[in-house]
């Protein structure tokens, strides 16, 4: 596994800013001018002298990045934009004060602080994080913002309450984690599985959740959790937690071929329809 970046906590949001040069370096590594494998050439030479963390602001949202350990802090400090644009635009109706919003697989905050700065302080976010020290990043970014309508819980949803394996790619996109080995850092290169590390954290089915942080209802819900996203929604869908099943819900679809049951079809059943999709997620819409 590579060595990480020192993770820091506790120096105030602004007090780790980048040199131009290493502000140079991210923009090329990321930039699509270059072919693919140039750029993850160029992530190897520089990752041990700029692997950061560097301290940016993104549509008006703070962050500390980490980008030699996750794609999303790649795309915030080398490109200076959020992550998945297209889906952002496919969610921004939906955005408006007073929601409630559910993001499970939070990573460092990416959507769950865009929606807070939107919504603004009458929204009530909750961010699920399981993996502990994308857990540290996602706090320290909520705080960094003063973002007081979020909340963050370091835990996974899945069927049942207890503890399960969590499994990423050793360090290079540590956001794309996974309950499931083939769907750590899979996506792109199945060989990653072969050197996937095992992280032991915990889980508990998300009505649990929404019920133990009294969230009432939910405006809109999404979910990223590389493979697993069948045994972690799915079993909100009972007829006891039908008052919080989301009015919208966004939902990767790209590695729909780990479910064991075929979310989008169990969703149609329940009156969920597909509003749109991208390359990767697809909107659901629930008719009332």
């Amino acid at each position: 596994m590579k060595a990480a970046a020192e993770l820091d906590t506790t120096m105030p949001f602004g007090g780790r800013r980048a040199s131009l040069g290493a502000r140079l370096l991210w923009w090329l590594a990321t930039h699509r001018l270059l072919a693919r494998e140039t750029r993850g050439r160029l992530r190897r030479i520089i990752r041990g002298r700029h692997r950061g963390p560097y301290d940016v602001i993104v549509d008006g949202v703070n962050f500390r990045t980490y980008p030699t350990e996750n794609y999303c802090d790649r795309m915030l400090f080398g490109a200076g934009a959020l992550p998945e644009p297209a889906e952002r635009v496919l969610l921004r109706p939906f955005v408006r004060p007073g929601m409630h919003f559910v993001d499970v697989g939070a990573n460092v905050g990416t959507y769950a602080l865009w929606i807070a700065v939107l919504a603004g302080p009458s929204a009530r976010i909750l961010a699920l994080e399981p993996h502990p020290r994308t857990f540290a990043k996602l706090r320290f970014n909520i705080e960094a913002n003063g973002a007081t309508n979020v909340t963050a819980v370091n835990l996974g949803a899945g069927p049942n309450s207890g503890v399960m394996q969590l499994f990423f790619d050793g360090g290079g996109n540590v956001g794309q984690s996974s309950m499931l080995v083939e769907g750590a850092g899979a996506a792109s290169n199945r060989e990653t599985v072969r050197r996937t590390v095992p992280e032991t954290v915990k889980v508990a089915p998300l009505a649990e959740i929404l019920e133990a942080e009294r969230f009432p209802a939910i405006d809109l819900l999404k979910i990223d959790v590389e493979g697993y996203e069948d045994r972690a929604l799915l079993p909100l869908f009972s007829e006891e937690s039908r008052s919080l099943w989301p009015a919208a819900l966004l939902i990767e679809t790209v590695q729909s071929e780990l479910w064991q049951t075929d979310c989008l079809a169990f969703l149609a059943a329940r009156g969920y329809r597909k509003a749109d999709a991208t390359a990767q997620n697809t909107l659901l819409v629930r008719d009332r």
